[in-house]
């Protein structure tokens, strides 16, 4: 019986050890697998059509601006080759951009990537839980006036994921595609961790604060040190939240304000007890010093000295 205790003593620890391996593994497949997405949308059975592929580079919630990069790629009898991206006519291709609403791709010169700033509307201060809503539009035509658009959307942005619909106003020469985009589950969960971590601490710090009052240790500076030290730490380990937040979001108001609050109420009320505590041993008069001559012996109070 001792021996299946000591076993399991060892055992357990490196099996719950491996459970929490395993799990983070599953949650990595799950994140990556949920991160490639790819969209499309268009008239892609169309010999002679312009297919567009899309790829999301990032999403920036402080200028509320979604980067794409839009490569046209000529099919059928608009291109000179089957794997060229040489085009045998001027190419036109509208866009929902604001900065670049229309390129023109000349005739004889291969396409080229070309980037894209679109709006995307919402509010930063939600993180974690922002949402994103843009809408990604291309139209393209030639000589002989608009063409078949197949469009193809992928997405390499880590921190987001994004939902697609077709809006109901796309033609077969324009596809316009309704994107939402949230912060990745990756992003969620850290977020909610550091909202753990953060309350944590601060109730730590709470709690040795009690002890250091209720007991009457006086001014123990290794608690005092850690105390402090805790309180500029939440600030580093705050501005560490993926995505940079902004000043004033749900995470500031549902963990990190709070644990400084109370972080900084425990030093100070620590530290107000310690010095009343430590007072009264201090020398009344520590800077004075007893002079020897004026001590009597009470032996000798009455004697006189020998002549």
């Amino acid at each position: 019986m001792r021996l299946v205790r000591q076993l399991a003593r060892q055992v357990l620890p490196l099996a719950g050890l491996a459970v929490l391996v395993a799990a983070g593994l599953v949650m990595y497949h799950g994140e990556r697998e949920g991160g490639q997405q790819s969209y499309s949308a268009g008239d892609d059975a169309a010999p002679n059509r312009l297919d567009i592929a899309i790829t999301i580079e990032r999403m920036d919630p402080a200028t509320q601006r979604l980067t794409v990069q839009m490569l046209p790629i000529p099919r059928g009898d608009l291109t000179t080759g089957p794997d060229t991206l040489v085009p045998t006519k001027q190419l036109t291709v509208g866009t929902t951009s604001l900065a670049k609403s229309v390129i023109e791709y000349p005739a004889g010169q291969r396409t080229t990537s070309t980037e894209l700033a679109i709006d995307a509307t919402g509010i930063a201060s939600d993180y974690p839980f922002d949402r994103y809503a843009a809408t990604i539009g291309i139209y393209a035509h030639a000589d002989s006036g608009l063409l078949p658009v197949s469009l193809q959307l992928d997405d390499t942005d880590p921190s987001f994921s994004i939902t697609v619909t077709q809006d109901d106003h796309s033609t077969p020469g324009l596809v316009l595609l309704n994107v939402t985009l949230s912060r990745s589950r990756s992003t969620l969960i850290f977020a909610w961790f550091m909202m753990l971590v953060m309350w944590a601490l601060a109730l730590a710090v709470a709690g040795a604060a009690r002890i250091q009052v209720s007991q009457r240790r006086g001014l123990t500076w290794p608690a005092l040190g850690w105390m402090a030290a805790t309180l500029f730490a939440l600030t580093a380990f705050r501005n560490a939240a993926p995505g940079s937040p902004p000043v004033g979001s749900v995470l500031d108001y549902a963990a990190y304000l709070w644990a400084e609050l109370i972080v900084a109420i425990s030093l100070v009320i620590t530290v107000i007890a310690g010095i009343r505590v430590e007072r009264p041993n201090q020398d009344p008069n520590p800077g004075q010093e007893k002079d020897p001559g004026q001590e009597k012996d009470p032996g000798q109070a009455g004697s006189v000295l020998p002549k």
